[in-house]
């Protein structure tokens, strides 16, 4: 083998790498100011724009980790889930079943536990595995047939590129998963999947599920730990002669030996008991602006544009009656141009656009 050819070969291909990733990223932000966007500059001949005085690395940083984990198809939040799952069952297992034969014997609370443990991972399978209402060229008339009436609420009409297809009322193109969805909702990144119309109702029986199960286990811990700590603290025995320095010392040292005592020996409980708060916290106002919305008929996606529409109406209103001008940022640019003149189309006294 010739050597000497190998080698000269290895560097030029580390040559013409390197320069790849100059042209196609030299002009990124975290090169700014350095030797890298020098040398971008002195060999394309093209000047890179200055950074804004205002600008900082870490929000950019954070806005960037904020679209990742929210707006992308990406496995961390998924493997969230399954670690807190796993922590479920360790603090059940491990931290409540245990010490259940002394306050619960009756083989109904075991039961109830199992079952509600299963269930979580049943609605989370569900959501996951059902279809969430992909449009596609061949099933975009049979959605048009399921809702009919959509389109009163929704008249707009839109046309996906990407799709290939003229989207249904109340439909969207989700930007993480690359398809069209039927009711589009939002994007779960728990699930990896934007839930729409064919795994609403399993989304929702997931976070419902979710928040039943941990009430359930935060009220079976919180019980046997707060019965443990009581049985420790029986056993403390204040005497009449006990007062003044020493007491506060003595009641010192038992509430350090009371908090090593418990975390020894009910570690798990203890885990348990602050997932279940975290999880119910979060989940409960979640669970219900998601309820609310089914039982009127509203997606998240519905509410944002009537958020939208009313706010442009109220401007739109504003610069007819002169007390305020227009600005391109405060109007769409859709009807920016023609606002005087489309304020026609528009009811007053409902939230729809009829020009949309």
């Amino acid at each position: 083998m010739n050597w000497p050819l190998f080698y000269v070969l290895c560097v030029l291909t580390l040559f013409l790498e390197a320069f790849y990733h100059l042209i196609a990223y030299g002009n990124h932000r975290r090169f700014r100011g350095t030797f890298v966007q020098k040398l971008y500059e002195k060999i394309l001949g093209k000047k890179v724009e200055e950074l804004p005085e205002n600008y900082s690395a870490v929000a950019h940083f954070l806005s960037w980790f904020n679209y990742y984990i929210w707006g992308t198809k990406n496995p961390v939040m998924m493997l969230l889930y399954h670690f807190l799952y796993l922590l479920l069952n360790l603090g059940y297992f491990l931290g409540v079943q245990p010490f259940m034969d002394a306050y619960f014997p009756h083989i109904l609370y075991r039961i109830s536990a199992y079952i509600l443990i299963a269930l979580i991972q049943i609605a989370y399978t569900f959501a996951y595995f059902a279809d969430e209402g992909r449009i596609n060229k061949s099933n975009v008339d049979t959605y048009e047939l399921i809702y009919p009436y959509d389109g009163i609420t929704s008249p707009q009409v839109r046309y996906c590129k990407k799709c290939g297809v003229l989207q249904p009322a109340r439909s969207r193109h989700c930007e993480a998963t690359g398809f069209c969805v039927a009711r589009y909702d939002h994007f779960c990144p728990w699930i990896m999947k934007s839930v729409g119309t064919g795994n609403l109702r399993y989304f929702i029986w997931y976070i419902f599920q979710l928040w039943v199960s941990f009430s359930y286990m935060l009220f079976l811990s919180v019980f046997l730990l707060f019965k443990f700590i009581y049985k420790t603290l029986d056993e403390f025995k204040l005497t009449e002669k006990t007062e003044g320095i020493e007491l506060l010392e003595l009641i010192k040292n038992r509430v350090i030996y009371e908090v090593k005592i418990t975390f020894k020996n009910r570690f798990f409980t203890i885990i348990l008991i602050i997932e279940s708060i975290i999880v119910i916290y979060m989940l409960f106002n979640f669970w219900m602006y998601h309820f609310k919305q089914a039982l009127i008929n509203i997606t998240q996606m519905d509410e944002y544009k009537l958020k939208i529409i009313n706010k442009c109406k109220k401007k739109s209103i504003d610069i007819i009656a002169g007390r305020k001008q227009i600005e391109v940022e405060d109007v769409p640019t859709t009807f920016a141009e023609d606002l005087v003149d489309d304020m026609q189309f528009l009811d007053s006294q409902t939230n729809l656009c009829k020009y949309d």
